[in-house]
């Protein structure tokens, strides 16, 4: 690790299921502050209460993922009884797991929206079976969504049983094991505690991708029941049908992707600080590093919010016009009895309103660009600092030769992280800019 060189290198739902990402931003504009100790977690986006996949479990912060030592299942195995973990977690429904109920119909398949009937006129325009090609298209809407969401527990599962691959060096003598803290935080939920946290952890996945398996194959059964019946139900059907479901489900695909993609970020992490620790740091060399981190992730935030505030603004405010009935129903413009009078009011006040909230937005921006530079000037200080306090150590006690190298490893993948956030970040909002 060498001095100054943080500098990074790389520069409402609507009826198709997509969220809006930018309403957030707008939010903390109206605040009018940033909250520098927030963890930009796994959640990624601000997701309406009626989500097909509601995160609220991420809401809640967990500073550290859980190593399991092995050790320490050796000494629990003999000492306490496993069937708490089969009792408690084996009870736990989808729906307690998931915060899904899959018989919840999206809006863009209900019966009062055209779309999907227009999608089927298109192609069967007398058609009198629109209502059973409904239920299959229902029934294909569950199925993918269970694929997707099967795929982000794979790799929970995956991450917990230290299997999930990586180009990092040497880590073969260290346990890698790293169950993720959105699997920690239901054992904390459903008060699964006082038990050996692997064998828990392990057991809770496995019962949820298996209660998704059975669930798949349920509707894969009803599917198939319901597309024998229709003698006319043919390949290029069910694959407008397919298609036309997918696509109302862009937004929880993207969603999916991006907290798998930080899954493995998070495993990276913590495989990192093992790495780290097994040089046997000092306990200031252990709390620098993390404060170093904590600065990296705060910088590197502000940096790619600023970035996506900079980019997407103007289309954001094109699609959110602003809002002129306050205006129409001012009193002051409405008591104005001259109709050419008010008119020339109500265009002097929209415009003086729009001046102010562009004014707002200015402020908003320098303000965070402010933020970041100072979080830039405050991690150089702190690299300053360790190289500083390491030359007061004794020999045995200073910096071992690969402990820089997996600081910038830490640094680079906290870096890497954001930038994923970002991508996925303005990947929902250009699909909602779209929709509009």
């Amino acid at each position: 690790m060498s001095k100054h060189t943080t500098n990074s290198t790389t520069n409402d739902k609507d009826e198709c299921g997509n969220f809006d990402v930018f309403d957030g931003f707008i939010d903390k504009l109206i605040d009018g502050k940033f909250d520098e100790d927030k963890d930009d977690d796994i959640q990624i986006v601000d997701v309406s209460a009626q989500s097909v996949m509601n995160t609220e479990k991420n809401q809640k912060t967990i500073k550290h993922h859980s190593t399991i030592k092995s050790n320490e299942k050796e000494s629990n195995s003999g000492m306490q009884e496993q069937t708490p973990v089969l009792s408690c977690s084996t009870k736990l429904t989808l729906m307690k797991l998931l915060r899904i109920d899959f018989n919840e119909i999206p809006f863009y398949l209900f019966k009062t929206n055209q779309s999907f009937d227009k999608k089927i006129r298109s192609i069967l325009p007398t058609t009198d079976k629109l209502e059973q090609l409904r239920s299959i298209a229902i029934l294909m809407y569950k199925i993918i969504c269970i694929n997707m969401i099967r795929s982000l527990w794979i790799v929970y599962q995956k991450s917990g049983m230290g299997e999930l691959q990586t180009n990092l060096l040497s880590i073969n003598q260290l346990n890698r094991k790293v169950w993720p803290k959105e699997i920690l935080l239901l054992l904390n939920e459903n008060q699964i505690v006082n038990i050996n946290h692997d064998n828990a952890c392990s057991t809770l996945v496995n019962h949820c991708l298996c209660q998704l398996n059975d669930k798949s194959e349920e509707y894969r059964r009803e599917l198939r029941l319901n597309t024998t019946r229709l003698s006319d139900y043919t390949p290029n059907m069910e694959y407008i049908i397919e298609k036309f479901v997918e696509q109302g489900l862009i937004g929880l695909r993207i969603e999916i992707d991006c907290q798998i993609a930080l899954v493995k970020h998070d495993y990276i992490d913590e495989i990192l600080k093992q790495q780290y620790l097994a040089q046997n740091p000092t306990a200031i060399q252990i709390e620098s590093v993390e404060h170093l981190c904590k600065l990296k992730s705060n910088h590197e935030t502000l940096r790619y919010e600023l970035n996506l505030l900079k980019d997407k603004i103007p289309t954001y405010l094109s699609t959110h016009p602003f809002d002129s009935q306050s205006l129409i129903e001012s009193p002051l413009i409405n008591s104005t009895r001259n109709p050419s009078l008010r008119q020339q009011l109500y265009i002097l006040y929209k415009n003086l309103m729009e001046q102010i909230k562009n004014k707002m937005l200015n402020v908003y921006l320098e303000s965070i660009e402010q933020q970041a530079s100072d979080y830039q000037m405050k991690l150089n200080k702190e690299i300053d600092k360790i190289w500083e306090i390491n030359k007061t150590l004794s020999q045995n006690q200073q910096l071992t030769s690969i402990m820089p190298t997996l600081i910038d490893q830490r640094l680079s993948n906290i870096t890497s992280r954001m930038i994923c956030i970002h991508k996925y970040k303005t990947k929902l909002f250009d699909i909602k800019a779209n929709n509009h």
